[in-house]
């Protein structure tokens, strides 16, 4: 403990604290990293990159943490800055074309950020899982600001192309929710040659690019040469939007049906199903509102896309948290049942005033935000208080405050 006297160290009290509980915190305690990444990106480009920035331009004293926020502030700043010129998610001919450019530049430097955390934890020997659930946390809130931005760059109108919208918004989040129930189950994080933390992150910052230099709507133009197979579809073939989820899109949900179906050969399809299934509820009752609601996306995507967030954050940081105190992960969340209860409302014709459902999205929306942010920092006070480490301070040790001198 960088020689303070073990008198003046606290011992921590043995759990159940509110979220850990007894067996839980010797999890904690004992808790090991396990991954690899098999992207050739990463491996040639990336990684030598994070490691050169860390060598030559990290201090020592930097918390890793610290490096992973920072990333994420840079993302929020730049949703923050299209929120403003763009509240409704559509680009319009006054919407400035640089805030594509920030977009994408932010990326690049949240993906750089990313790999340079994990290189500094163990540079400095304070790999934790502190450091494990801070990253994937700002991860998943990092895939909504993705696609937020993603949506605007490829001057999507989310109420008229609501299944394109929602497919933007909703690969992404199936992505890194198999990825973390694949490490729940084998506690392991295996990255396959292709995913995206690395080409996926990159692919979408040369998509902002490509909106900064040509205009968002380039996405929108049809490709005659695609008549040759898709004249069914439109006479003058697919846009060039359409061409790259054709393209890309059976690539990763392929990825996902059969990272799904290997688990449920290897642990039996009922649990699997049990930890996939509130994705599935969150993602299908999403889409039925949309249809059946179809100006919902159009008077409060914000608000819908802050809910889909939050309660997307809660779920997967809570099955992270289940992986590494060993705690059973339930496919009940009772985040979801209001969810549920709007999604059957809806359908069932009770809900026909715009202004109803407007309302109940936005206190969803603020209760569910609450109580995420409420329950991971909580988490994260439990779990530096098991290991006695801070979140945002490598140097200072964790000293009790009512003890008294030697």
């Amino acid at each position: 403990m960088n020689g303070v006297s073990p008198s003046r160290v606290k011992t921590p009290p043995e759990a159940p604290y509110f979220f850990v509980t007894a067996s839980g915190a010797q999890a904690i305690r004992k808790f090991q990293y396990s991954g690899q990444d098999n992207s050739l990106l990463y491996k040639y480009i990336l990684s030598p990159l994070a490691q050169y920035f860390v060598d030559n331009w990290t201090p020592r004293t930097v918390a890793p943490n610290a490096i992973t926020v920072l990333g994420l502030v840079l993302m929020f700043l730049s949703y923050a800055i299209q929120y403003w010129f763009a509240p409704t998610m559509v680009a319009t001919q006054e919407t400035p074309g640089w805030i594509h450019l920030f977009h994408g530049i932010a990326m690049l430097i949240y993906q750089t950020l990313d790999n340079m955390d994990g290189k500094q934890a163990r540079r400095t020997s304070s790999s934790s899982p502190v450091g494990q659930l801070v990253d994937h946390g700002c991860d998943s809130i990092n895939s909504m600001f993705g696609s937020a931005g993603w949506i605007l760059g490829m001057a999507l109108i989310p109420s008229e192309e609501k299944l394109v919208s929602w497919m933007v918004v909703f690969i992404p989040l199936a992505i890194f929710f198999s990825t973390t129930m694949e490490e729940y189950f084998t506690g392991s994080l295996r990255l396959p040659a292709f995913n995206g933390p690395n080409e996926g992150l990159l692919g979408g910052a040369l998509l902002s690019f490509s909106a900064w230099y040509s205009g968002p709507h380039i996405w929108q133009q049809r490709q005659p040469w695609t008549t040759i197979l898709f004249s069914w579809y439109h006479p003058e073939g697919l846009r060039l939007l359409e061409l790259l989820f054709l393209v890309g899109a059976p690539v990763f949900l392929l990825e996902i049906v059969r990272t799904t179906v290997r688990l449920g050969q290897q642990y039996g399809t009922r649990k699997v199903l049990q930890v996939f299934s509130p994705f599935l509820c969150l993602a299908s009752c999403t889409l039925v509102i949309g249809c059946i609601d179809c100006d919902v996306f159009l008077r409060v995507p914000r608000t819908l896309l802050h809910l889909i967030c939050a309660l997307f954050v809660e779920m997967t940081t809570h099955l992270m948290f289940s992986h590494m105190t060993q705690q059973p992960y339930y496919g009940f969340r009772w985040t979801l049942l209001p969810l549920l209860f709007l999604t059957t409302a809806v359908a069932m014709g009770n809900m026909q005033a715009s202004a109803s459902t407007d309302l109940f999205l936005f206190a969803y929306a603020a209760a569910a935000i609450t109580w995420t942010v409420t329950k991971i920092a909580v988490v994260l006070h439990e779990f530096c208080y098991i290991l006695q480490i801070w979140c945002f301070d490598i140097t200072t040790p964790r000293i009790t405050s009512d003890t008294k001198q030697p």
